[in-house]
């Protein structure tokens, strides 16, 4: 007779966890929707609605904390969770090549800000 016990514990270790997938799942919808509304704050910032240089360089280090929140995300051996990183990683690397080429447009670097506009003074 076979022993199986060896095989049914493998098929177990290959079996993502539901409890990881759905709280990795919610953390991607809550990536998602930052990233919506980074991009939305990037058509602003072009169309010239919002007219301020530090707002292009804080939507850049958004999109970079982002980013790495993604690359944070288990996906637990789940080829969906997988593809959805993938998906997102894409579609951040897309807005923050945007910003890009607004600052090389406008020629904002975070040397054409002024200092005092990184410190507060109350």
């Amino acid at each position: 007779m076979e022993d199986n016990t060896a095989q049914y514990e493998e098929d177990e270790e290959l079996q993502p966890d539901p409890e990881l997938i759905r709280k990795s799942q919610a953390e991607l919808q809550e990536i998602r929707t930052n990233l919506d509304n980074l991009a939305h704050e990037l058509q602003q910032i072009e169309s010239g609605v919002i007219a301020n240089k530090k707002q292009v360089l804080m939507t850049e280090e958004n999109l970079t904390k982002a980013m790495l929140k993604i690359d944070s995300v288990e996906s637990g051996g789940d080829v969906s969770i997988r593809n959805q990183r993938k998906e997102l990683i894409g579609r951040a690397e897309q807005i923050l090549e945007k910003v890009d080429d607004f600052k090389r447009r406008t020629k904002i670097s975070f040397f054409s800000l002024p200092l005092s506009s990184y410190f507060s003074c109350t």
